[in-house]
């Protein structure tokens, strides 16, 4: 009886098992509903894994194949650069400190001059509590990074750094980063009329750090606006000694500002203009002369003091000073290189208009160089002009025109022809 009766049970228990496999029930009794919607591990790895591995690396993909992209085709959210090396990269890192104390959240700008292996873009960081910075900045190869840290109240540092082939960190030290200053100001005539295109040139007086490399901070230099006003910012707190020169000021204005304190400075420059000298140059026939080349000269010692110029088709000059720390009183303007004409310098000052500049032709010799056995024209020679017989003077190339090659004779003593054959 009892071996009957364990017997029907064992069977329900079949009959169960098999209904609830054809009712779809296969879950295990202690599933919850929150369990049966989780998704897989093929449905996870979809969604979240890309997001946690190497964009560009092909071994996580072939950990991971879903549909078509097993059979080797890079999904979107590995990119274009997949089954590519992933690129190599240069740390670059340095404290910024200010007399020995750290200067915290300094930003360091770091941006690779772009060759044509160089993939390297504008990278940044910041200093922390201690001053240190390091920043990675992508790209391979020997190349050369343009450095830039800077902070509010502290001067700008700014250098071009040189990376080696494959070098992995660029270590800089201590930056140091001197307390910033500002030195401002006008440039004007006696009567107050502002003065535009004035370079000012800041040059300290003082040691400042020269601790990276191609990076300087002792030199600035800007230009005054048309107002008359220029400004030299985020300069490091030292003595600095100002210079305000262009074309046509008499005389270059100077000024020492002592910054050692930071802050803001101002400099005002009163300069003086010099009118330029205006004239005409011609020849003793009153024909102009267009082309020429014309300047002012010191008087006493012969020396160009102005910016050369050419005369205009009507043979006009007009001709300005230029940049120097004082112009002389007495100029003469006289032909600055011109070869073709002499002349003899025509003495004057500045502002003077309606100056006029003889000029003369250069005696010239018309030669022709035939071959000797047949009598046709020599198309291309050479030839020397010396004093002598002896050989000497400057190798010219001849240019016939119809067999005839007109020579300037610029030194009256030169009476020798050295024709030298093709």
């Amino acid at each position: 009886m009892r071996r009957a009766l364990l017997g029907l049970a064992v069977g329900v228990a079949l009959v169960l098992v098999v209904v609830m496999r054809a009712c779809g029930g296969s879950t295990a009794p202690n599933e919850t509903a929150a369990s049966k919607s989780s998704p897989t591990r093929s449905d996870a790895t979809t969604d979240a894994e890309p997001h946690e591995v190497d964009a560009g690396s092909t071994a996580a993909a072939e950990r991971h194949p879903v549909g078509d992209d097993a059979a080797g085709a890079p999904t979107e959210a590995q990119g274009a650069g997949a089954g590519r090396p992933a690129s190599s990269a240069t740390v670059v890192a340095g404290r910024c400190i200010c007399a020995g104390a750290p200067v915290v959240g300094a930003v360091v700008q770091i941006a690779a001059i772009a060759t044509p292996d160089d993939d390297a873009r504008r990278v940044s960081g910041s200093s922390d509590r201690s001053g240190v910075f390091s920043v990675s900045v992508p790209g391979g190869g020997a190349r050369q990074l343009l450095f830039r840290c800077s902070a509010p109240g502290y001067a700008t540092r700014a250098a071009t750094l040189e990376v080696r082939e494959g070098q992995a960190e660029l270590q800089l030290g201590d930056v140091h980063m001197p307390i910033a200053c500002s030195i401002e100001g006008y440039v004007r005539t006696a009567d107050g009329a502002p003065v535009e295109d004035v370079i000012v040139v800041a040059e300290a007086q003082a040691e400042l750090p020269r601790d990276l490399p191609h990076g300087t901070m002792s030199v600035r230099s800007t230009r005054s606006d048309a107002q008359g006003q220029y400004q030299l910012a985020d300069l490091p707190a030292a003595p600095w000694r100002l210079v305000a020169s262009k074309p046509g000021l008499r005389e270059s204005a100077k000024s020492e500002i002592d910054a050692r304190g930071g802050g803001v400075h101002q400099a005002d420059f009163v300069v003086e203009l010099l009118a330029p000298i205006e004239g005409i140059a011609m020849l003793e026939n009153g024909s102009p002369v267009p082309g020429v080349g014309v300047a002012a000269f010191d008087a006493a010692s012969g020396r160009r003091v102005s910016l050369p110029v050419r005369t205009s088709e009507e043979g006009r000059f007009h001709v300005r000073l230029g940049a120097a720390d004082r112009a002389p009183d007495d100029v003469a303007i006289g032909l600055s290189d011109d070869s073709r004409y002499t002349a003899t310098p025509v003495a004057t000052t500045w502002g003077t208009a309606g100056v006029t500049l003889l000029l003369r032709a250069r005696p010239a010799v018309r030669l022709r160089v035939v071959d000797a056995a047949s009598g046709a024209d020599v198309a291309s020679y050479a030839y020397r002009l010396h004093a002598t017989r002896e050989l000497g003077g400057r190798l010219q190339q001849a240019e016939p025109t119809d067999g005839v090659c007109a020579i300037d004779v610029a030194d009256p003593a030169a009476t020798w022809i050295h024709v030298l054959p093709p």
